[in-house]
């Protein structure tokens, strides 16, 4: 799923709704008010996505209730929805829906689900859309110090003797990560698109033997968590090799000889 969490209060499911859609590249907005053919009516959310210069609209109601939602509210979503002309809608529902009210959606443009059937149904676009540029800008720097060619022969010779044997330990130790940011990487995708699948978590016990991550990434079942969890463990990595790597520029700035 996108995320591991469930909404807590009616203000989390409406709001991390709108969070979801925003990333996978959509206009939304919360508590919006529409125009319709008789007057005015307030949606929970109200999102636009442009796509090759055609506007979708879609309308989503949020319901954080204990009790499954009926079809009274469906058919009023439905008048909402038709009257607005949007493209779809949704009702996402804590406790479910009653049957009746999967008859009155049956055969329109209106989903019922629940968090995780809306997670469902996003995941696929906000994988590609949020996900892999994620990635791009916080975790795919480090693959230029591990790579199979990695920079530090380029600046390694200005460094000190321990400085290059922490940095050889950092290498061999972290190497086996280019294997799993390049699966999340957008890159390969695009050249070809028969490599366009997503990572499944958790991760295989195959997917797991090769890497050195912290036990806790292992298990993780939402790519929320594990993005947030994976940044956390490559973050510091990443600084140490730019430290030693400006070190060295600083080095060679100044004039100074090469150590080796």
């Amino acid at each position: 799923m996108i995320t591991e969490e469930t909404p807590s209060t009616w203000q989390e499911l409406q709001n991390w709704c709108t969070e979801i859609l925003k990333e996978c590249g959509f206009d939304a907005e919360t508590e919006y008010t529409v125009k319709l053919v008789r007057g005015k009516a307030e949606v929970d959310i109200f999102a636009r996505e442009v796509v090759e210069g055609r506007e979708y609209l879609t309308i989503i109601e949020c319901k954080y209730w204990t009790s499954r939602v009926p079809q009274t509210v469906v058919h009023s979503f439905r008048t909402v929805v038709s009257d607005l002309g949007a493209n779809s809608g949704y009702i996402v529902s804590k406790a479910g829906f009653q049957t009746g009210a999967y008859e009155a959606a049956a055969n329109t443009n209106i989903k019922l689900v629940t968090w995780e059937e809306f997670q469902e149904e996003f995941v696929e676009q906000w994988y590609w859309e949020y996900l892999t540029k994620y990635v791009v800008e916080n975790i795919e720097p480090l693959s230029s110090y591990i790579e199979p060619l990695p920079p530090m022969p380029h600046w390694d010779m200005y460094l000190d003797d321990e400085d290059v044997e922490r940095l050889v330990t950092l290498y061999e130790k972290h190497a086996p990560l280019t294997g799993l940011i390049m699966a999340l990487s957008p890159y390969l995708q695009v050249l070809n698109p028969k490599f366009r699948q997503r990572l499944k978590l958790p991760l295989s016990e195959e997917v797991k033997q090769h890497l050195n991550l912290p036990e806790g990434i292992y298990a993780r079942t939402g790519y929320r968590e594990f993005l947030n969890d994976l940044t956390a463990h490559c973050s510091p990595i990443l600084e140490e090799f730019r430290c030693f790597r400006d070190k060295a520029v600083a080095r060679k700035d100044a004039g100074e000889k090469p150590r080796r």
